[in-house]
């Protein structure tokens, strides 16, 4: 009875999403609802199919391989219903924090979008290939070409996301700049043991009241610091500039870094 349970947990937990969405979030974003139940509702329907049509059909014609239909649609069906919901948190959340009416200063409008996190991009796609992996079977080709489906649309929807979400430093300096109490400019050297060689990484760091750090990559050390600059300009009385006593009071009290201390 437990293990029955457990197998249905998906569907209950898919049920409940739209449930919230359309009890909840309908009422403050409309938008916003209807991805996060389209998501919720495809990972619903493709879970009944394959209890009730995909696998009576296989036991019916006596085939006892997974079916190929199956091992297609799967992880294409799970990367669109996971794209849908994370469109749908992002519409949510551009909807109970809208842009500020005052734009964004010249510094910070010049400085370009950061390209597509590339550490998110490895991380999802880690997992779209285990699962890939892991579930391999005598349907290999079947399997292989379901999945190389389902990682071209989490890669798509990930630019798209980039394209039309922003960078996480740009949204909170666009919708949230009240959280941003700290910046400075960061250097990270990499030494290739292998060569000897060095290569020289610049970002700008955003650090918030409720003490997490965002990262803001950059091309370069001037662009970082126009960047930091911007971001002291839209945010007056932060704290600009790195010191270890920057960094242990923000890591004791993040909220009181809007004092306006700057490192020597």
């Amino acid at each position: 009875m437990g293990l029955q349970l457990l197998d249905w947990l998906p569907v209950l937990v898919a049920a409940g999403v739209v449930a919230l969405a359309q009890l909840k979030v309908r009422e403050r974003a409309q938008t916003a609802a209807l991805f996060l139940s389209a998501g919720a509702g495809l990972e619903v329907v493709w879970s009944l199919a394959q209890r009730f049509v995909l696998r009576r059909g296989a036991v019916a014609s006596g085939d006892e391989l997974d079916l190929p239909l199956s091992w297609t649609l799967g992880p294409l069906m799970h990367a669109a219903a996971v794209g849908c919901v994370v469109w749908g948190l992002v519409q949510l959340a551009d909807a109970l924090f809208p842009r500020g009416q005052r734009g964004l200063p010249a510094l910070l409008r010049s400085v370009p979008e950061e390209s597509p996190n590339k550490f998110l991009l490895g991380f999802v796609g880690f997992f779209a290939l285990a699962g890939i992996f892991s579930s391999m079977g005598r349907a290999m080709p079947v399997a292989l070409a379901g999945g190389a489906l389902a990682v071209v649309a989490v890669l798509v929807g990930s630019f798209f996301l980039q394209k039309h979400g922003g960078s996480v430093a740009m949204w909170v300096l666009e919708r949230r700049p009240d959280l941003v109490v700290w910046v400075y400019v960061h250097q990270l050297k990499v030494i290739n043991r292998q060569t000897g060689m060095t290569s020289v990484h610049w970002s700008t760091k955003l650090g918030l009241s409720n003490g997490v750090l965002v990262t803001m990559p950059g091309f370069g050390a001037d662009q970082s610091q126009t960047f930091a600059a911007g971001v002291a300009e839209h945010c007056p009385g932060i704290t600009v500039g790195f010191s270890p006593e920057n960094a242990a009071r923000f890591n004791s009290q993040p909220a009181s870094m809007r004092g306006g201390a700057r490192a020597p």
